[in-house]
C-alpha cells in the first residue's frame, strides 16, 4: 500500500496536535466530550485514509487511479478540517481561557498609532457596510470555488498531480496551523473589546443580517489571530499568480474586499492580518518543499514517481 500523501500527514498532525492539547485541559464532562468527539474524527479520517488506499492499490496494481478516484480521495480533506472548526467554540477555551484582545489592541496602536478599525470607523456607512458584509460572507464560498477549480477542472491536474497536491498542502497548512495558533493567542476582536468606544453601531442590509447570523451560529468566536479570512483568500490569490493567471486579478480583487472586510466589520486587529498575510506566505513557499522533499522519501520506497496523491 503506497504512504499517505503529505496534505494527509499535515491534516493528521493537526488533528493529533487537538486530541494532545483536549488530553492535558482540565477533566471535566465537556473536555470528555470534545476528546471523544475530535478522537472519533481523526480515527475516521485515518480509517478512510487506510481503507481507501488499500482498495484503490488492490484495484489498480501499481497504476494511478482514475481522476474521480483521486478527486474523491482529495476532497475528503474538507468535510475533516470543517468537522473540527465547528467544534472549535466548545475546543478553544478548553485549551486556553486567556484573551489577548488587549495586547493585540496595543500592538496596533504601536505599530499604527491608531487601531485600524478605529480609525475606518467613520467610513462604516450603511453602503459601506452591506458591501464589505457580502464579501465576508463570500469566504467560504470563494474557498469552495478555487479548491473545486483545482481539484477537479484544472486540466494540469488530470496530467500532473503535482499542483493540486501542493495547493491542498498549503491549504491544510493555512487551516492547520492557524487554527492551531488560536488556542496560544485567544481573543474576540475589536467588536467586543472596543464596543464602547465605536461611536456607532454597525448598520447593513440583506448580507450583513445573513453575515451576522452565519457568525452567531457556526463562528468559532475567538478565533482571530491570525485571520484566516485574510489567509486563505491571500492564499489562492498568490496561487492564481502563479498557475492561473486570467484568474488571479478577480481572485486578487476578491481576497483584498475579504481582508478589508475584517477591519470595517470589526472583527479582526491589523496584526492579525499582518500574522494572516504571513501564514498564507510562508505555507506557499513551504509547501512545494514538503512535497517534493516526501515524494523523494516515498519513491525511495518504491512508490511511483507520478505518484503524489
Amino acid at each position: 500500500m503506497t504512504a499517505p500523501s503529505a496534505a494527509d500527514w499535515v491534516l493528521l498532525l493537526y488533528l493529533g496536535t487537538v486530541v494532545t492539547g483536549l488530553l492535558r485541559a482540565p477533566e471535566g464532562a465537556s473536555r470528555d466530550a470534545e476528546l471523544r468527539y475530535v478522537s472519533c474524527v481523526a480515527v475516521a479520517f485515518l480509517g478512510w485514509i487506510l481503507g481507501f488506499r488499500m482498495l484503490v492499490d488492490r484495484r489498480c496494481e501499481g497504476r494511478q487511479p482514475a481522476f474521480w478516484i483521486l478527486s474523491t480521495y482529495r476532497l475528503m480533506v474538507v468535510p475533516t478540517i470543517l468537522l473540527v472548526y465547528f467544534h472549535l467554540r466548545a475546543i478553544l477555551p478548553l485549551l486556553n481561557h486567556a484573551d489577548y484582545d488587549a495586547d493585540l489592541y496595543r500592538l496596533d496602536e504601536r505599530l499604527f498609532g491608531v487601531a485600524p478599525t478605529l480609525a475606518v470607523a467613520a467610513w462604516a456607512t450603511p453602503r459601506v457596510v452591506e458591501w464589505f458584509s457580502f464579501f465576508y460572507y463570500s469566504y467560504f464560498y470563494l474557498i469552495a470555488a478555487f479548491t473545486l477549480s483545482v481539484a477537479l477542472l484544472d486540466p494540469e491536474a488530470r496530467r500532473d498531480g503535482r499542483r493540486p497536491v501542493i495547493f491542498g498542502t498549503a491549504l491544510l497548512l493555512v487551516f492547520c496551523v492557524g487554527q492551531a495558533v488560536y488556542a496560544l493567542v485567544p481573543g474576540y476582536g475589536p467588536i467586543t473589546h472596543l464596543s464602547g468606544r465605536f461611536e456607532h453601531p454597525l448598520e447593513g442590509g440583506f448580507f450583513y443580517g445573513v453575515m451576522v447570523r452565519a457568525v452567531a451560529l457556526g463562528g468559532a468566536q475567538r478565533d482571530i489571530f491570525p485571520s484566516l479570512h485574510t489567509a486563505v483568500p491571500t492564499l489562492c490569490a498568490l496561487f492564481a499568480w502563479k498557475h492561473y493567471r486570467r484568474f488571479a486579478i478577480p481572485a486578487t480583487f476578491w481576497a483584498v474586499n475579504i481582508v478589508g472586510a475584517t477591519l470595517v466589520l470589526r472583527w479582526h486587529w491589523a496584526v492579525d492580518i499582518l500574522a494572516g498575510l504571513t501564514l498564507a506566505t510562508l505555507a506557499l513557499l513551504v509547501a512545494p518543499r514538503i512535497v517534493d522533499a516526501y515524494q523523494r522519501l516515498r519513491r525511495s520506497g518504491g512508490t511511483p514517481p507520478d505518484c503524489y496523491w
